[in-house]
């Protein structure tokens, strides 16, 4: 079980590791990682807890039988594979990279509100 848990926060480490050493070379305006950038993603971040928040605001039928599982564990997976991919877009497009964590930040927001309103 903690190796399910170290797998993605390893994986995180090393693609900012990456990012930040590949950005000592480049200039301001073509840099990945920049203050812009953090905050962004730390807004995703939060948008993801946000997401499950949302989530959890769901009518849980009694007799689903998941208690409610599914509704913590959907935002929380595609939050993660959304965060991933504005890592990795950071490395390819960093010009873009407003429009990118904002757009990471609405998808993440608008799982958890598909969350909310299906029923599983």
């Amino acid at each position: 079980m903690v190796l399910i848990l170290l797998i993605p926060i390893l994986l995180f480490s090393f693609l900012v590791y990456g990012i930040s050493k590949n950005d000592k070379k480049l200039g301001e305006q073509d840099k990945a990682l920049t203050d812009s950038s953090i905050k962004l993603l730390t807004f995703t971040f939060l948008s993801i807890i946000a997401s499950v928040i949302i989530s959890l605001q769901a009518d849980i039928p009694a007799s689903s039988g998941h208690g409610g599982f599914i509704y913590i564990i959907i935002p929380v997976i595609s939050g993660v594979a959304i965060l991933f991919l504005y890592l990795i877009s950071l490395t390819i497009k960093p010009r873009k990279k407003i429009i990118l964590g904002v757009l990471s930040i609405v998808l993440n927001i608008i799982t958890g509100i598909i969350c909310s309103i299906t029923d599983f």
